[in-house]
């Protein structure tokens, strides 16, 4: 059974801001991806939200975070996404 609000992380966005939202992504559970639309001048910008395992997590469930977060930003980056 899926459970709805249980996990993950998430954004707060100044409600002037919340209109140029182009989407949100929960990646990982915790890794999510924001998307902001151009706005004038102002170009596209994405911003990576994570929430990172603490000191009291085994080193290979800590490792793993980093990895998946180095991938997140890579997909993010490569020239298809430009």
């Amino acid at each position: 059974m899926r459970q709805r609000g249980v996990g993950g992380v998430g954004v707060l966005v100044n409600t002037h801001l919340a209109m140029n939202i182009d989407s949100y992504e929960s990646l990982t559970t915790r890794i999510g991806r924001l998307r902001l639309k151009r706005c004038g001048s102002v170009p596209a910008l994405t911003v990576f939200v994570t929430y990172a395992p603490t000191s009291d997590y085994d080193d290979e469930e800590v490792e793993a975070f980093y990895v998946e977060r180095k991938n997140s930003i890579r997909r993010k980056i490569t020239p298809s996404t430009r």
